[in-house]
């Protein structure tokens, strides 16, 4: 029943140094109606893991507005002038719940 503001979470994830680029979704979750996913790429000879993120956001970030799931990639989808497309990652999570 809260409201999270993607970029707020995202600012976040940027704050953590081995985080090159980032982005939000809600995906759905059986309990909460949706839970927040991240998707991370990482600055090049970084390493970081998924609870290593989820815990440096849960230090700043009220339960709701934390990550329950990270997805690691090596780009995100973006428009040729840079902005990001998330909606193509919203797609994505959907075609993957309906087992397609």
């Amino acid at each position: 029943g809260e409201n999270v503001y993607p970029r707020d979470v995202e600012e976040r994830l940027f704050a953590h140094p081995a985080v090159k680029d980032a982005a939000v979704i809600g995906v759905p979750d059986a309990t909460y109606g949706e839970k927040v996913k991240a998707f991370i790429v990482l600055k090049p000879g970084a390493a970081a893991t998924g609870e290593e993120l989820i815990a440096h956001c849960r230090a700043a970030l009220s339960g709701f507005q934390t990550p329950k799931a990270v997805e690691f990639r090596v780009e995100l989808p973006r428009t040729q002038v840079g902005k990001l497309l998330r909606r193509v990652l919203v797609e994505e999570e959907r075609a993957k719940t309906k087992g397609g």
